[in-house]
């Protein structure tokens, strides 16, 4: 799972990337978005999987306190201040043409069709790269730091497609999230 993860996923998005085009029609996209959905489902299974194998406890129950909810707030400030920067870094040319107005939905089969990928983005990476991997690689490295910075990598570069900026904030996302996983040992 970790060879997958770490080495045969960065190597297929970046290969991906370079030969692929925006989807031009809606049939399209839908396609292109129920694959990835697909993908990831079955990634999040065999990561389920894995984590079932070696005991690795991703949803043990957490007691809401105020320290929690003032730590999860935080967080949440820090990722829009993040979103912020990134978006005062770039250029009104570069604002036009970002990535993400390629998979805007643009009719309501394409917004049914965005909200199911979305969901399915959330919740499967979570599992897949905060909980299972990250596991897993504090197994292999006995580092919360490195195993962290390593699936933060790799979750950046899943990203590839979105270009550097954009990984450079998902990498910041990706290690406030985990801190929030260690800080309250689940991804709940």
């Amino acid at each position: 799972f970790v060879f997958i993860m770490v080495v045969l996923i960065p190597i297929a998005v970046i290969r991906s990337s370079r030969r692929s085009r925006p989807a031009e029609e809606s049939h399209q996209r839908i396609t292109q978005r129920l694959r990835n959905v697909v993908f990831l489902v079955v990634m999040a299974v065999i990561a389920l999987g894995v984590a079932w194998r070696d005991n690795i406890s991703l949803f043990p129950p957490i007691r809401l306190t105020g320290t929690l909810v003032a730590l999860s707030l935080a967080i949440l400030l820090g990722v829009l201040a993040l979103a912020e920067a990134l978006l005062m870094a770039r250029s009104p040319a570069e604002r036009r043409e970002l990535w993400v107005r390629q998979i805007i939905p643009r009719n309501n089969a394409e917004r049914l069709v965005w909200i199911v990928s979305s969901t399915a983005a959330g919740v499967t990476e979570e599992i897949i790269f905060r909980g299972v991997l990250f596991a897993l690689l504090v197994a292999l490295t006995s580092s919360f730091a490195a195993a962290a910075l390593i699936s933060a990598v790799v979750f950046a570069i899943a990203h590839y497609r979105q270009g550097w900026k954009s990984m450079a904030f998902i990498f910041g996302i990706a290690l406030l999230f985990q801190w929030l996983v260690i800080f309250t040992t689940s991804l709940v």
